[in-house]
Order: C-alpha cells, then structure tokens, then sequence
C-alpha cells in the first residue's frame, strides 16, 4: 500500500512526498474508510504502525529513500529506490 502510494504521487508528478502524507492518507483509508469511523487511540496505533512499516521499508527492505531530512520524523521526504521495482514485488 505505501509504495503503490508513493507511485500515485509520482504519476502526479511529484518526485517526493512528506511522510506525513503517507501516513495521512493511509490511516485515512484504513481506518476512516474502512471501519466507517474510529477512535483517536485506534487511530494513533494505526500511524505508529505505518511509521514502523514506513521505517523498515527504509532501512532493512532498502525500498524507500529519504531525498530529505528534516528535524522531526514525520516531516522527511520519501520516494522510492531508483533500483526498486514496484512491477516484481506485485508478482510474488
């Protein structure tokens, strides 16, 4: 779900998005969309829960990149490995 985000925002014809963005939207369609409501706790476990996804795709998948730091976590830019193909992932 999150790389197929990111490539969304890619056709759209942005190179990179905040991962706030990411977050947002994903926690939007899970538990917004999905559940027809939610609680405030729900939905904070729910972006802890895409952070750590966010973070390992990063780091131990090397999926994801961060084109830009920033002070905060959730402020970074994401986009996707040069050297990642989304198209091979799909058909495992």
């Amino acid at each position: 779900m999150i790389c197929n985000l990111i490539n969304d925002f890619k056709k759209d014809g942005e190179e990179s998005v905040s991962q706030h963005q990411v977050v947002n939207r994903l926690v939007q369609e899970l538990e917004l969309n999905e559940n027809n409501g939610t609680t405030i706790e729900r939905s904070v476990e729910t972006t802890k829960k895409i952070n750590n996804v966010i973070q390992h795709l990063i780091t131990k998948e090397n999926v994801l990149m961060i084109t830009q730091d920033a002070k905060i976590k959730s402020e970074r830019l994401l986009c996707m490995n040069i050297n990642f193909d989304l198209d091979t992932m799909n058909k495992q």
